[in-house]
């Protein structure tokens, strides 16, 4: 007797917690440094895009081979060029040119990230609407908070690694005392 297979969902939702697992330790095993904010972005940069790269081959199966809509092929596809972005900012040697990049990069990772969010809660909103397994809402409901949760740690590292890369420029390096204002201030405005 064959055995049932899976309730619609937990494949996914297995598959979201599995690939985060082995990307969070393929890139803490591939990645060297001291724990940097440069470190923590990349670390969570590549965890995040290989996450959403598995879900956007899995979205695009169903858009191409399966003909289902599926607004993922679209937000994971933001979700993995955004991370894209983000880590290749936080790998970048030129500081002064990361400081404008790495607030964009916050502002476009965790607009992806929401985007991703915000189609896993709309799945969830068809809960009364649509005729799905409970155990596929649920995934939903995991999906949700995953990318809410992805969401406020890119915020919150981006805003590290944007911290460090100001109190980076704002150290003399010859030993002579600089005046630090804030970055988006000309001398001319004081």
């Amino acid at each position: 007797m064959a055995a049932d297979p899976l309730p619609l969902g937990v494949p996914a939702a297995v598959t979201l917690v599995s690939m985060t697992l082995v990307a969070h330790q393929a890139v803490r095993c591939t990645l060297v440094g001291g724990g940097s904010a440069a470190q923590s972005v990349r670390m969570l940069t590549a965890t995040l895009g290989a996450v959403a790269a598995i879900f956007w081959c899995w979205a695009m199966f169903n858009v191409v081979l399966k003909h289902n809509p599926d607004l993922g092929a679209l937000t994971f596809a933001c979700a993995v060029a955004a991370c894209r972005n983000a880590h290749a900012i936080a790998c970048s040697e030129l500081c002064m040119l990361r400081i404008q990049t790495a607030r964009r990069a916050r502002c476009l990772l965790c607009s992806a990230t929401s985007a991703v969010a915000a189609n896993y809660m709309l799945v969830v909103a068809a809960l009364p609407f649509v005729k799905m397994p409970i155990s596929f809402f649920l995934y939903a409901a995991v999906g949700a908070t995953y990318w809410l949760a992805a969401t406020i740690a890119a915020s919150r590292l981006l805003n590290g690694f944007i911290q460090a890369l100001v109190e980076q420029v704002a150290t003399p390096t010859d030993g002579a005392e600089w005046e630090t204002r804030p970055l988006d201030k000309s001398p001319e405005s004081d």
